[in-house]
């Protein structure tokens, strides 16, 4: 059945049934729409109290979302507006109007090319995707690609406060993701001059995270004073590591991960199958994926069987709230310290200096040395809109393909899939 359409400050409160809790009392879940007219967010609250209660805890919390939230816009732009025309018209006009007082000529003019060049660097993306974090740094790693690591900083920096913040301010985009944004920079290199494909783990390498990680207890100890409790803290361990299983083991992208809903959860052929969407996909065109090990696709299902009867729930919800989406700045700080972590206990020192595409670029060198051609690869991981207008992985038959990277069935026991 088709959701009910939300006008700008609407929610589905009154529309939505309490659940009982197993441990008592009730949780509710509805969807609010931001008075912008932005995409509905899902809201949750849950208690030992009346049904009665919790919907005025409800609607109280709805308040403060509105408030805080995607407030009505200030500025002509909408967010499905191209980046590259917001940053040449909008953006560097003005730079250029700013007196010397504020921007001293040289500053200016430097300005204006750094941001001609993101212009470039973000010219297949609308506002609203170019805005992600996931984008930027897209972006940001091209231009150190060609114009080095210092060039594509200091772009980083003007975007970070003459765009974002701007688009932020204007409400044509809710969150400033650039914000505590940390990039994968390289070094200082020119363009042909980093290696094809990114840094990659070696297989056992890879074998070896995956082993370890399902090892790991993910029980966090009481007693511990902060802001958040024991089961929050183990459900944000537990979080990054199932989310790094299904990266090595699947190659989605993070922001891939953090979209991932039940509904995009399937059994087919023996396998489990991720479906991404072409609104979760980065280049806008939906994909399916499968889960390269038994043992992490258990893990999967289990996240399933946890999340709660009603909607559509986040797989990889956020920590502290299930029922939103995974923040993307938390995402990035937890993953990277669990790659410390990883590198310490396993003695990769690779781990310390690379972000979650490096299982992409992993799985991608395993496939490429398997025999999988390089079209069904691009399709498979999504690599770029000119691929995937040829090749679509509508047309890959992933029992196939699943074939040719792990020899063994894919209704494989519990344990490590045979090399």
């Amino acid at each position: 059945m088709r959701s009910m359409a939300l006008e700008p400050g609407q929610s589905t409160i009154d529309s939505c049934s309490c659940r009982q809790r197993p441990q008592g009392g009730y949780v509710l879940q509805w969807r609010v729409r931001p008075l912008n007219g932005e995409r509905p967010a899902k809201l949750t609250v849950q208690g030992n109290c009346s049904q009665a209660e919790l919907r005025r805890r409800a609607h109280a919390k709805t308040e403060e979302f509105l408030a805080t939230h995607g407030r009505p816009r200030t500025s002509l732009w909408r967010s499905s507006d191209g980046m590259r025309d917001y940053v040449l018209k909008e953006t560097i006009p003005a730079i250029e109007a700013k007196p010397d007082s504020k921007l001293r000529p040289r500053t200016r003019k430097k300005y204006v090319e750094l941001l001609r060049l993101y212009a470039e660097a973000a010219r297949r993306y609308p506002i609203a995707d170019a805005a992600t974090s996931d984008a930027l740094e897209e972006a940001l790693l091209s231009i150190e690609r060609g114009h080095g690591t210092a060039t594509a900083k200091q772009v980083q920096k003007v975007v970070r406060k003459y765009v974002v913040a701007e688009l932020k301010s204007d409400h044509v985009i809710s969150v400033n993701e650039a914000i505590g944004l940390n990039p994968d920079y390289t070094g200082d290199q020119r363009k042909g001059s980093k290696p094809k494909g990114g840094q990659a783990l070696t297989r056992d390498q890879r074998l070896r995270v995956v082993d370890h990680l399902l090892s790991i207890d993910p029980t966090m100890p009481r007693g511990a004073r902060g802001r958040y409790t024991a089961e929050e803290r183990t459900a944000k361990r537990l979080l990054v590591i199932d989310a790094t299983l299904t990266q090595a083991t699947c190659g989605l992208r993070i922001v891939e991960i953090r979209r991932l809903t039940r509904s995009c959860v399937a059994e087919a052929n023996g396998m489990l199958l991720l479906e991404i969407t072409d609104e979760a996909s980065k280049t806008r065109r939906g994909r399916m994926c499968f889960v390269d090990d038994e043992r992490v696709a258990e893990r999967i299902r289990e996240r399933v069987r946890r999340l709660p009867a009603d909607g559509d729930p986040y797989v990889f919800g956020a920590p502290a709230a299930p029922g939103a989406m995974w923040d993307s700045s938390n995402a990035q700080k937890a993953v990277r310290a669990l790659y410390d972590e990883l590198a310490d206990d396993l003695g990769i020192p690779l781990l310390r200096n690379v972000a979650s595409h490096v299982w992409r670029a992993t799985l991608n060198s395993e496939w490429r040395d398997r025999g999988v051609p390089a079209e069904v690869r691009s399709a498979y991981f999504g690599h770029s809109v000119e691929v995937n207008r040829q090749y679509y992985t509508a047309d890959i038959d992933l029992s196939v393909l699943a074939g040719m990277v792990r020899p063994e069935p894919a209704q494989a026991p519990s344990g490590r899939p045979a090399s």
